[in-house]
């Protein structure tokens, strides 16, 4: 069984990724601020991280698998710089005596334990400067490739994607 479950509310509460030692105290917390019961709930070894828009198929996609090396997180290269930016923000919350992290993406979030996070910190951050340049480069293709569609009238504007409403999580 994973280690992990990926719970989904209805459309006010946002996607969890919540890790079984946390998954009680969570959705018990959760149901007490917006009265939302999960109504789906999977067994998860992989969490997508998504922020949304726009993407090329043959983009790339990084991975790390978190400690106790039961969850891999997942993301395009071009959302990289969005992760790891809220990632070192994070405000720590607490659960019956449990200290977490929420990452937020798009439609969902990560519940992390601080040291889940500690190691993401060290891990991109070892990696940041490599992963930038790769995800710029990714950018440019994306520009150049609209420009070619774009170039018969057709008009496709790019926008990287900063914003992430925060909504219910």
């Amino acid at each position: 069984m994973a280690s992990w479950k990926l719970v989904l509310f209805d459309d006010r509460v946002k996607a969890h990724y919540i890790p079984e030692s946390l998954y009680k105290d969570i959705v018990d917390e959760l149901y007490t601020r917006y009265l939302r019961k999960p109504f789906v709930e999977y067994d998860k070894d992989q969490a997508i991280f998504d922020v949304g828009g726009m993407v090329m198929q043959d983009e790339e996609w990084l991975s790390w698998i978190t400690p106790p090396k039961d969850l891999m997180v997942t993301m395009r290269v071009t959302h990289f710089q969005y992760a790891y930016d809220e990632l070192l923000q994070l405000e720590e919350r607490e659960v019956n005596g449990q200290k977490y992290y929420k990452l937020h993406g798009w439609l969902h979030c990560i519940v992390l334990t601080p040291a889940q996070r500690a190691f993401l910190l060290r891990e991109w951050g070892i990696q940041a400067q490599l992963i930038k340049e790769k995800s710029l480069l990714a950018n440019l293709e994306f520009e150049r490739r609209m420009a070619e569609i774009n170039k018969d009238r057709q008009v496709i504007i790019h926008q990287p994607r900063v914003d992430i409403p925060k909504g219910k999580d």
